[in-house]
């Protein structure tokens, strides 16, 4: 009843702000504001009187949990939330991130870049340490140690952080109560304020997340202050250090191996980028520009344009006139929709280009849609459902049967995150500081994909892929550490 009579009072300040003067213009303010954040959740003015959100919670395992109602075709997922005095309960509904959401799988990831680095030496040996995923764990194992998630469950990248928390109960099937699940909605405040409560739970041994970048600029500083191991799914790199570790693939990493590939074994030297001119396409081509240089390869030419440009004429203009220098292949990081049309007038003109993309192309309608037109086109990803690598396999195939859909990239990184914490726990991880040095042994956690140590802390494989004959294929499940 005080979060209802509070939340009155906040409409009602909302209203008086806008400098009402009768009932009339109060009622007329109060149907303007759309949904309020107030302590009981959301509320809202319609024609019809307020709209209260209301929660579905549930009891399991002596802990009360809210039920997380989640998107058309992504599976039903539990949010945890720990039991506290009435008077110490703390409820956060963020506000919606102004920030693009995050992508599907294969689209455009709007995450910030920082310099690519060398080429990467051949690929290693799985060490002893790597462990299957049903090895090296042992189900219902006695521990007080948990590791906590920070994701966003509600607000625009819901879907995305929805898709990261199953693949986390994927790795905590048979575990479920070591797992705590903390919801950011993607504001980078509430994620601080989140990560400040769960340093001073000692049970917490690690925490996974967050999604974004701009959170994780604000989370991973504070964890490596409070030396609090934190597993990064953000793209964002140089954030790392000793308690900060990248789990997720970073776009240097795709585009150190795509380099290396058409450098080395494709025998290319002399390449042109064509993309947008946005934060996303243009610091993906400058990555490309400096790994190309440190891989004795040259570009001969770029050729920005508008994002949402849907003609090419100009570009393939360019594209004809780099042939004179040597033209090898054209590098076009762009979402798959738009990158395919591109892609395929660029071929139209220079039959014997090659093709080379980002992690955005992983799209198959799109890919299926150019067909035969970009045929060969090569780019990375840090997961392909697809991979013969068994460890990819089992994944793929109990994710499916626990939750009757296919994993996207999402549910994969998570899952690879959340099943090396498991297994470092199940070795005597139980504190943070042996959490930190167990991650950081020479060796491969194995599971939708692989992480290893790398001198920069965990680094993840990346699959390399060719479009041929109108399906995907993978080349190389490549390690990229330089």
């Amino acid at each position: 009843m005080e979060a209802d009579a509070y939340d009155a009072a906040t409409l009602a300040e909302h209203a008086l702000d806008k400098g009402v003067s009768s009932p009339a213009e109060v009622l007329q303010a109060l149907r303007g504001l759309g949904p309020v954040k107030g302590a009981a959740g959301d509320v809202t003015v319609t024609g019809q009187g307020l709209l209260r959100s209301v929660f579905l919670l549930q009891v399991s395992g002596g802990h009360l949990e809210e039920i997380a109602e989640p998107p058309a075709g992504v599976a039903q997922e539990v949010v945890s939330v720990e039991r506290a005095p009435a008077s110490q309960t703390v409820v956060t509904r963020p506000t919606a991130d102004s920030q693009r959401p995050l992508p599907e799988a294969g689209t455009v990831r709007d995450e910030p870049l920082e310099a690519a680095s060398s080429a990467p030496p051949p690929r290693a040996e799985t060490h002893p340490m790597s462990l299957p995923l049903a090895q090296g764990v042992t189900a219902g194992a006695q521990t007080s140690a948990k590791v906590a998630c920070l994701l966003p469950l509600t607000g625009p990248d819901q879907v995305y952080g929805k898709r990261a928390l199953a693949g986390l109960r994927l790795a905590f099937d048979d575990a479920p109560d070591q797992l705590i699940v903390r919801d950011t909605g993607g504001d980078p405040a509430t994620a601080a304020d989140w990560l400040a409560r769960l340093q001073d739970n000692a049970e917490v041994v690690a925490v996974v997340g967050p999604l974004r970048s701009t959170e994780a600029e604000v989370a991973a500083p504070m964890a490596e202050q409070q030396h609090l191991p934190l597993l990064l799914l953000s793209q964002r790199e140089g954030l790392g250090g000793r308690y900060v570790l990248q789990a997720a693939m970073t776009r240097t990493q795709q585009i150190r191996l795509l380099v290396h590939y058409a450098v080395a074994e494709l025998k290319l030297r002399r390449f042109g980028i064509v993309y947008p001119n946005d934060g996303y396409g243009s610091t993906f081509a400058e990555t490309f520009r400096k790994e190309a240089a440190n891989q004795g390869a040259s570009v001969v030419g770029t050729h920005p344009y508008p994002p949402g440009t849907t003609s090419f004429a100009s570009a393939v203009v360019d594209v004809r006139g780099w042939q004179r220098a040597g033209l090898d292949a054209v590098f076009i990081p762009d979402a798959a929709p738009t990158a395919t049309l591109l892609a395929a007038d660029v071929r139209s003109e220079v039959p014997s280009v090659v093709l080379l993309g980002t992690e955005s192309w992983n799209d198959a309608k799109s890919l299926a849609d150019a067909g035969s037109a970009i045929d060969g086109a090569i780019f990375a990803d840090a997961f392909f459902a697809d991979s013969q690598r068994p460890s990819t396999r089992e994944f793929v195939e109990r994710f499916q049967q626990r939750f009757a859909q296919a994993p996207t990239v999402f549910e994969a990184q998570a899952f690879d995150a959340g099943m090396a914490l498991r297994q470092v726990i199940a070795r005597g991880g139980a504190s943070r500081e042996r959490v930190v040095a167990e991650l950081a042994a020479p060796g491969t956690f194995e599971g939708a994909g692989e992480l290893r140590a790398a001198p920069r802390g965990l680094e993840r494989s990346v699959s390399l892929l060719r479009f041929h004959d109108g399906k995907v294929e993978e080349v190389s499940p490549g390690t990229t550490e330089g």
